[in-house]
């Protein structure tokens, strides 16, 4: 009997250790499968975020697709893709290399699906497993891909209060002034305060002679019915003929454009080129001052009074505008003791002088609607504006004097001022220097 006991027990602990032997073989099993899977999505979060980086630093060089892929590509081998050899010129879209030791790929392209302010970068990485070999699998490919958009801003927060018209020039190196009357016309009897006159950045510039919009033909011209070379010619005209400027429109993609006048010639309305003529003259009378500008206060919301007006100027208004979206006429421009005191205390709460070394949310940088055109200061309240876009200004000092009379300030409009939104353009007409960058894909 014990014979027979002893035969049972030496059985089942041979079927024990069997059992056992197998459940070890798939424990190792899942912890090779563990390891290797580990190591492939930390393999995936690393090249993931070379890939978002390399795709937001090919972004900013979109204008040129080219200049763009190489650049995403140089980042990527910067920051983590495998690439033994110089990367070779880049001529087309997509773009694609493989690195003949590491196995690393990179393929670029822009415009993506069409868009030329979107650059796409896929990378893949073969990644050496070492556990798994024992079940048969001795590697995996592992993929990252991100699509970045770079373009104008088309919709803003925390914008001030009151918007600008588009002026015919739009220099980003010149102090500009921002004043009540700033672009006129002017009221009967009004005239620059002396100190305005006599300040160190204006003093040396001409007081006499007002801006006009008028230019002068360099060469013989085709004045075109539409912007573009192949519309319908109006007529001729001559060298060296005055044509009166109306207003500027872009053809063509973000930073690859051509500007077109609108102009007015001997009755005739059309196109021209903005090469085809030199820069605007001077009548003989009033007081110039080359870079100033008026602005127009604006109902941001239906129900708001001044006291939120205030507070919007100090601080801006935290919902966002877009391109075409409307705004209200509320009253001209006043230089009045408390909008002034508002700018004043912008500055006063941003110890930042440079404007290079401007950013969104210092208080020294205010966003500005841009609209079509300067409204007549005796507008009525409510007159609908649209909105053709955004623009930055820093504000560099604040002149108070005796406010409404004498009032201005000072700074620079700001170029390629990246600001977090979510709505990007690719027509260059609505832009006034705002970007945005962002991954969307």
């Amino acid at each position: 009997m014990n014979a027979i006991i002893n035969k049972i027990k030496t059985e089942n602990e041979g079927q024990m250790l069997i059992l056992f032997v197998l459940a070890i073989s798939v424990l190792l099993g899942f912890a090779a499968i563990t390891i290797d899977v580990g190591t492939a999505y930390a393999t995936k979060a690393n090249l993931q975020n070379t890939v978002d980086a390399a795709a937001m630093a090919g972004a900013q060089d979109l204008a040129e697709p080219n200049t763009a892929m190489m650049s995403a590509a140089l980042f990527a081998e910067k920051n983590g893709i495998a690439i033994s050899e110089p990367i070779p010129a880049i001529s087309s879209s997509p773009y694609s290399y493989t690195d003949s030791i590491s196995g690393d790929k990179i393929t670029i392209t822009t415009p993506y699906l069409g868009d030329s302010t979107m650059i796409e970068v896929i990378c893949e990485r073969t990644v050496k497993y070492s556990f798994a070999k024992i079940l048969g699998i001795s590697d995996g490919k592992v993929t990252a891909r991100a699509v970045a958009q770079y373009g104008i801003a088309a919709s803003v927060p925390w914008i001030v209060p009151f918007v600008i018209p588009q002026p015919i020039e739009f220099n980003y190196d010149n102090v500009y002034v921002m004043r009540m009357y700033g672009g006129g016309p002017y009221p009967y009897g009004y005239q620059y305060p002396y100190d305005y006159r006599t300040d160190a950045v204006y003093k040396n510039y001409p007081i006499s002679g007002v801006p006009t919009n008028i230019y002068t033909t360099i060469k013989q011209v085709s004045l075109k019915k539409d912007a573009s070379m192949y519309s319908n010619t109006v007529t001729t005209i001559p060298t060296n003929k005055s044509v009166t400027y109306n207003f500027a429109k872009r053809i063509g993609q973000y930073e690859n454009y051509i500007t077109w006048y609108n102009i007015t010639y001997n009755g005739y309305t059309g196109y021209i080129k903005e090469e085809d003529v030199k820069k605007k003259t001077l009548d003989t009378s009033g007081d110039i001052y080359p870079y100033h500008f008026d602005y127009m206060n604006v109902h941001i919301k239906n129900e708001s009074n001044f006291n939120d007006y205030i507070k919007w100027l100090e601080y801006g208004y935290h919902d966002t505008f877009s391109v075409n979206e409307v705004m209200y006429y509320y009253a001209p421009s006043s230089g009045g003791r408390t909008s002034v005191d508002a700018f004043n205390k912008r500055i006063a709460k941003d110890s930042n002088t440079d404007y290079t070394k401007a950013k969104i949310g210092d208080a020294r940088v205010i966003l500005i609607p841009v609209v079509n055109e300067m409204l007549s200061r005796t507008t009525r309240d409510g007159t609908p504006m649209e909105i053709i876009g955004f623009t930055a200004f820093f504000i560099e000092e604040v002149h108070k004097n005796s406010y409404g009379t004498s009032f201005w300030f000072e700074g620079r409009f700001l170029k390629d001022l990246q600001i977090e939104s979510s709505n990007i353009s690719a027509d260059p007409n609505s832009d006034f220097g705002l970007r945005i960058m962002k991954i969307v894909e």
